[in-house]
């Protein structure tokens, strides 16, 4: 069901024979860019077959529901960065999905503490365990607009709550900290592209005693304008 440009593929996740897919423009029930995510199972002649369609439950045009994808055994992260939340226009939402009997189930909704407008929450994701990180680009950090921030969600009592805000040491407007993330187990690298005029800068975040801290500024060593270092980064 393609539809009119859902953007089949703006975000993938794999995880053994499970793939899913993102589609943030998908139109559901006449709602233009509500998103959806379709699920994938590779069978054992190693062909993936379409297994579920994911949408979530108060959709909404415009949503992006879809734009970032992480799961891990049996929960699903899904953002929609577009969310309106409160008249909040783009403030976004995370939805949480739970594997149940063989379908992807929702059973959260999760919004930051102190969301604003254009706040793009919900833009990147990052899934280790019980502990999700879910990055808000856009968010305004004092007088700095789009300066962004990230969240730290724990699960480990069944609900999502929300335990942290993770800002750079350093951030200014416009650096749109949280655009990408990369996270494994207790070191975190959060990217922020448009720093310093789009040079770029990925900071480097460690756990411990359950706290996230900033321990180092990444930037490339021939760093130039709008190269937009950050831009994407993964971690093993």
């Amino acid at each position: 069901d393609p539809g009119f440009d859902p953007e089949f593929g703006s975000s993938v996740a794999l995880h053994g024979t499970t793939a899913m897919v993102g589609a943030q423009q998908a139109t559901v029930n006449g709602n233009e860019a509500q998103g959806a995510v379709y699920v994938f199972q590779q069978s054992n002649d190693g062909v993936w077959h379409p297994t579920q369609k994911i949408v979530s439950n108060d959709g909404q045009a415009f949503d992006t529901f879809g734009n970032a994808v992480v799961f891990e055994g049996n929960t699903a992260f899904i953002g929609a960065y577009g969310s309106m939340i409160n008249g909040n226009f783009s403030q976004g939402a995370v939805y949480v999905f739970t594997l149940t009997d063989g379908t992807w189930i929702q059973t959260q909704k999760i919004t930051a503490a102190d969301g604003g407008m254009f706040d793009n929450f919900g833009y990147s994701i990052g899934l280790s365990g019980t502990t999700a990180i879910i990055g808000a680009d856009g968010a305004t950090v004092g007088n700095n607009g789009a300066q962004g921030t990230a969240y730290v969600f724990d699960g480990s009592s069944g609900t999502w709550t929300q335990t942290q805000k993770l800002l750079a040491s350093d951030g200014g407007a416009s650096d749109i900290f949280g655009y990408s993330i990369a996270f494994d187990g207790t070191q975190l690298l959060i990217g922020a592209y448009m720093f310093n005029t789009g040079q770029g800068a990925v900071y480097a975040f460690d756990n411990s005693g359950g706290t996230w801290a900033q321990t180092q500024k990444l930037v490339a060593g021939d760093a130039a304008t709008n190269t937009y270092f950050g831009y994407a980064t993964a971690l093993s």
